[in-house]
């Protein structure tokens, strides 16, 4: 059962970040320098650019911060830094409005955070199982 959880844990936190990380830089040059098609970007980057970063920066930067960041102080104040992108994120696309903006952040970060929630049961788990 160890064996299981650790290998399922590993492969929740390394797979999908990698896919993140991948989408993100492939679809990031597509966003910034593609001025003939402003719809297709637009719609590239809703569907596989935002949900990318959103799974990285409240995925799993959060789950990084509470598993390996020992004092309570230094995991607010790294959570808090994460206004910061958050709030530039709504700077990227202009051909939405500012409601769609907020509805499917609201979508990305919800899915994100439960990412980063099973994360750290998983890994807690592990703990209970290994120190039992």
């Amino acid at each position: 059962m160890k064996k299981t959880l650790k290998i399922s844990y590993l492969l929740l936190l390394i797979a999908p970040t990698l896919l993140a990380i991948y989408s993100i830089i492939y679809t990031l040059p597509h966003i910034v320098h593609d001025p003939e098609f402003p719809i297709f970007s637009t719609v590239y980057s809703i569907f596989i650019f935002y949900p990318s970063y959103f799974f990285l920066l409240f995925g799993v930067v959060p789950h990084l911060i509470f598993s390996y960041v020992p004092y309570q102080k230094t995991k607010v104040i790294l959570l808090m830094l994460l206004i910061i992108p958050f709030i530039f994120s709504f700077t990227f696309i202009e051909a939405i409005s500012l409601d769609t903006k907020i509805l499917l952040f609201l979508l990305y970060l919800t899915i994100s955070l439960l990412y980063a929630i099973l994360c750290n049961k998983i890994k807690r788990n592990i703990t209970q199982d290994i120190s039992s």
